[in-house]
């Protein structure tokens, strides 16, 4: 069967590179988001990886 992932975020590259510059303006971004070390994958990387886990 095949896994379908309807559930994804992109996000803008700024917000990938800088997400405090986001945070600053939109306090729950922050919290979810403003952690160190995150990994917020850009489209082509989300789209890769989907790809080599059969999603």
């Amino acid at each position: 069967m095949p896994i379908i992932d309807s559930y994804t975020h992109r996000f803008h590259p700024e917000a990938r590179t800088n997400p405090r510059s986001v945070g600053e303006a939109e306090a729950a971004f922050a919290v979810v988001y403003g952690k160190a070390g995150l990994r917020m994958p850009g489209p082509e990387e989300m789209l890769d990886d989907m790809d080599s886990s059969g999603v």
